[in-house]
């Protein structure tokens, strides 16, 4: 397999270097292996990287309550730190994404009832 053909396939440039070709190349029909993955560091933000600094179960807190008392405890923590809110009102679905999309934080994940949310930087 050439490099032109590797890209063609991908759609995109390889990236990882000659580890991530010599794995294509040499054994694309082999099973990769748990080392093999994680020989990549993880990327800020990416599945690997699911911290948080701070969480809190709102139970089945509604929407009104729910909101004010999520900026309050988001207004606490420092830019870039992560809160890992429990939130199992099904109207939280819709809620969580509107809502950082309208306060600037970012939504990491978003697994009903399990949300993570990074604060913002400020402005």
């Amino acid at each position: 397999m050439s490099v032109d053909h590797a890209r063609a396939c991908l759609g995109k440039p390889l990236l990882g270097g000659n580890r991530a070709w010599r794995l294509l190349v040499s054994a694309p029909h082999a099973r990769l292996t748990e080392t093999t993955v994680t020989d990549f560091p993880a990327a800020p933000g990416c599945a690997a990287d699911l911290s948080a600094h701070a969480g809190w179960d709102a139970g089945d807190t509604g929407c009104g309550e729910l909101l004010l008392e999520l900026r309050f405890r988001m207004a606490a923590l420092r830019a870039g730190e992560r809160l890992r809110l429990v939130a199992r009102d099904p109207g939280a679905i819709e809620d969580m994404p509107a809502w950082c999309r309208l306060t600037g934080h970012k939504l990491i994940q978003a697994d009903h009832p399990q949300y993570l949310i990074e604060r913002r930087s400020e402005p």
